[in-house]
């Protein structure tokens, strides 16, 4: 019997992976949550940060927005506003974002400003953070 399932990782511009895989690792809302073969069906809110995929006994991070996933009996389908494998990832960019976004919170914001610059320092620390372990 197979422990492998069905992945789908889609953004509003592309299918960013589309293949059998052996585990799923996410950043969730309440910490990071890992998904199987046979986990419970549910819809699953996704925070920006590293997602890791293992194909062949091997892992693999890319960094990803927030989102959800959606996980049925075979098929685990996940939906994010932007994913990047490490060797997709601008470091320079990535460090202009994180610098530009912690400026910024320390100035005073409305409420909605504040969670838009949050959600704009977790996407570009989560893309240093899977661009460094690359390198690694």
């Amino acid at each position: 019997m197979s422990s492998e399932f069905f992945l789908e990782i889609l953004t509003p511009e592309k299918v960013f992976l589309a293949e059998k895989v052996q585990s799923l690792s996410v950043p969730a809302l309440d910490g990071r949550l890992e998904i199987l073969k046979g986990y419970i069906p549910s819809i699953i809110s996704v925070t920006a940060g590293t997602l890791s995929v293992k194909r062949k006994g091997e892992w693999t991070d890319a960094a990803c927005s927030d989102g959800f996933i959606i996980v049925e009996q075979e098929k685990v389908e996940m939906f994010v506003q932007t994913a990047e494998w490490a060797h997709e990832i601008d470091i320079n960019r990535a460090i202009r974002d994180a610098e530009y976004a912690r400026e910024q919170l320390r100035l005073e914001q409305s409420r909605l400003a504040y969670r838009q610059l949050e959600a704009s320092l977790a996407r570009a620390m989560a893309r240093l953070g899977v661009f460094r372990r690359k390198r690694k």
